[in-house]
């Protein structure tokens, strides 16, 4: 008498092949989730960025005020229209230009390494909160967070380009101190 099926060798052999195959792709494919995980919160963020874009053009358009006043997320933030995942940035800036910069992000409570906007790295502005290009015209500059720096006007280029000097490269006697500790 003829048996037809499988013998317990060509069960075993089958399942072996099938966790092989398992151990191969399980984590390729959990990377490719992974990967687009990554991708929807960059995107979330993206989102956000924009509709903060979208609430500071709205809120100037309710404002008369448009150009002076230097903007912080409590002036927009009832004018931001996002629906999106949560969002949570900890470097949440509008400079004065009133371009957004979102850094340090969380979505749905997970860090993303990505951010949004352009980092600038010095913002000047003169003292007296208008701009000139008259010589001697004092400006500060901020370098970061904790460091301001004051420079003068020094020179207008003909292609309206403004050369600045900083402030310790000026002696107490109005002289030019090339080097450093040159003054006396």
């Amino acid at each position: 008498m003829k048996r037809s099926g499988f013998t317990l060798v060509e069960l075993l052999a089958v399942i072996v092949i099938l966790a092989l195959v398992a151990l191969i792709t399980i984590p390729v494919i959990l990377n490719v989730v992974e990967k687009s995980k990554i991708k929807t919160y960059q995107r979330s963020i993206d989102a956000y960025g924009g509709s903060v874009n979208k609430a500071i053009a709205e809120y100037l358009l309710d404002h008369e005020d448009k150009t002076s006043k230097t903007l912080t997320y409590s002036d927009i933030q009832d004018y931001i229209k996002y629906e999106g995942n949560k969002v949570e940035c900890t470097t949440f800036k509008i400079y004065e230009d009133k371009t957004v910069y979102l850094a340090e992000c969380e979505v749905n409570n997970e860090e993303v390494n990505y951010t949004y906007g352009i980092k600038q790295k010095t913002i000047c502005s003169s003292t007296d909160g208008k701009f000139s290009t008259n010589l001697g015209t004092k400006y500060e500059c901020q370098v970061n967070s904790d460091t301001k720096y004051n420079f003068y006007v020094l020179s207008l280029n003909e292609n309206s380009t403004v050369n600045l000097i900083m402030n310790s490269n000026i002696c107490n006697d109005g002289t030019l101190a090339v080097k450093d500790n040159q003054c006396n």
